[in-house]
């Protein structure tokens, strides 16, 4: 069983995310953070395999985010969503390992 976070501070968004995973059949235990703040603090607390984050979020946006988990040293696969399409953004996402950028 993968056990996912999903990062995002719009609760829509999040709900989306869940039904789309549930749709896939593969089993998965999801947990939820609304923001880079409340994430890391549940990731140095807890195991996951998988991060789908938004980019921009109050308090530390996706990318911090990840920079922050990397330095962990976890074996976690990373996929940023985002409506921000700024190259910055991915370019900073493919330096740190991101999975995906959707």
């Amino acid at each position: 069983m993968y056990k996912i976070l999903i990062v995002d501070d719009e609760r829509i968004e999040r709900n989306g995310i869940k039904m789309l995973l549930g749709k896939t059949g593969i089993e998965c235990e999801i947990t939820e953070a609304a923001n880079g703040r409340d994430a890391l603090e549940y990731i140095n607390n807890n195991d996951i395999d998988i991060l789908l984050t938004d980019v921009k979020m109050p308090f530390m946006d996706g990318i911090e985010l990840i920079e922050n988990v990397v330095k962990l040293n976890r074996s976690i696969k990373y996929v940023i969503f985002s409506g921000c399409s700024e190259f910055d953004y991915a370019r900073q996402a493919v330096r740190l390992g991101v999975s995906d950028y959707i």
